[in-house]
């Protein structure tokens, strides 16, 4: 009797046990990995890619705004919507209209427009200026 107790006692902490490990079996829809954008333990950094950007004028307040989208990304690597979050008050959202790209408010008439690259997580900023999408801005400011 007492050697069949020992057993269901150790079972018992084998399942309590293999509760505590669960985490790491989790899927995609885990809060834990979406919150510190990790993956098997390794840590994404995300990277931004500035180089065909098209810029129009901007007040100081919405320079500001653009600059701490830029710096969280740049400096601490978490996703744009965790930037997005983190910098408040952006509006982040998919457009219907221009399949693949987002824009983030800098203000009620000011966006700044990009894409996502999940693979490579690189956030490409195409536009900055205006509240509509324009492939073919040529000013800069």
């Amino acid at each position: 009797m007492y050697h069949h107790k020992f057993h269901v006692g150790l079972i018992g902490l084998v399942l309590l046990a293999g509760t505590f490990s669960a985490p790491a079996f989790a899927t995609k829809s885990s809060p834990r990995i979406l919150t510190f954008n990790t993956i098997s333990n390794q840590t994404i950094r995300w990277k931004l890619d500035k180089s065909e950007v098209k810029i129009g004028k901007l007040t100081p307040l919405e320079k500001i705004k653009l600059h701490r989208f830029q710096n969280v990304i740049e400096k601490q690597g978490i996703s744009p919507k965790d930037a997005a979050l983190k910098i408040g008050d952006t509006s982040f959202k998919l457009m219907k209209s221009h399949a693949g790209t987002y824009q983030l408010s800098l203000s009620q008439y000011n966006r700044v427009f990009f894409t996502i690259d999940y693979d490579n997580h690189t956030v490409k900023i195409l536009q900055v200026g205006g509240n509509v999408y324009n492939n073919s801005l040529s000013y800069l400011a």
